[in-house]
């Protein structure tokens, strides 16, 4: 009897160890994703708009080295930004953590940030257009009213699902 169980088990261990084995050699993009909707759009001075995740797109600083960065503004979905070197002016949403939909991007609750990135500071958040516009005027900054777009809208998949269309 127990040598009849121990010839069905032998398969099956092999197999688990089988299992075991392959699982320790598939690539970690395997299981957590391999970031193909994420990207980055280089700035000035060691900044970047990064979408890390489909909930945030944050400004992100690399300093002197790619190897450590900081993200500067978490929690928050940049919609559009502007690159007056060696200033940045971005405008976005609170997300916190959640993923925004198409009224969330038309929502009033667009907060702006003002980044110096020579002194490495970041002034805001301005909670209306007009007051930003004048912090930035008093630094002799213009304003444009077309801001480069990190997302440009919804589209609709395959399988019927609205998802967000961007642009790096």
């Amino acid at each position: 009897m127990k040598d009849r169980l121990f010839r069905m088990l032998i398969p099956a261990i092999i197999i688990f160890y089988i299992i075991i084995a392959l699982l320790a050699y598939l690539p970690i993009e395997q299981w957590v994703g391999d970031g193909r909707g994420d990207w980055e759009k280089e700035l000035c001075n060691g900044y970047a708009i990064t979408k890390i995740n489909s909930h945030q797109i944050v400004l992100t600083y690399h300093g002197d080295d790619r190897f450590s960065s900081s993200i500067l503004l978490d929690n928050y979905y940049i919609t559009g930004y502007q690159n007056h070197d060696p200033y940045i002016l971005v405008k976005g949403i609170p997300t916190q953590g959640h993923t925004l939909s198409e009224n969330d991007l038309e929502s009033s609750d667009i907060l702006y940030y003002f980044v110096d990135t020579i002194e490495r500071s970041i002034d805001g958040p301005y909670r209306s257009p007009e007051e930003f516009r004048a912090y930035c005027y008093a630094r002799s900054i213009a304003v444009s009213e077309n801001w480069e777009k990190t997302v440009i809208g919804f589209r609709e998949t395959e399988n019927g699902l609205r998802v967000q269309t961007v642009d790096p």
